[in-house]
């Protein structure tokens, strides 16, 4: 692990709690399970597979990250307004 980039916590604003990962990797494909399951169009559901698990996405969040900013990605949901969050953490409660 990269300490400049993990431990992360993540978080679907409004609709899942706060969960910290050791790794980026890990944090990455829990945000992706859990948005894979909401009510979306095709077209969202297939940017967000991009953005969280897509070839580049390790990468691009870790290098997010290394530049001391989190990862926010907003979506709306039954006329309700939602962010897929990452932001670095602490080393306590890590999943």
């Amino acid at each position: 692990m990269d300490p400049a980039v993990g431990p992360v916590t993540v978080e679907l604003t409004g609709i899942t709690r706060p969960a910290t990962f050791a790794r980026v990797p890990d944090a990455l494909a829990a945000l992706w399970e859990s948005v894979r399951v909401l009510p979306l169009g095709s077209l969202q559901l297939n940017w967000f597979r991009e953005m969280l698990v897509g070839l580049d996405a390790v990468p691009r969040a870790e290098e997010t990250l290394r530049r001391g900013q989190g990862l926010e990605l907003p979506f709306t949901l039954a006329d309700r307004s939602h962010v897929v969050m990452m932001q670095s953490a602490g080393r306590e409660g890590l999943v």
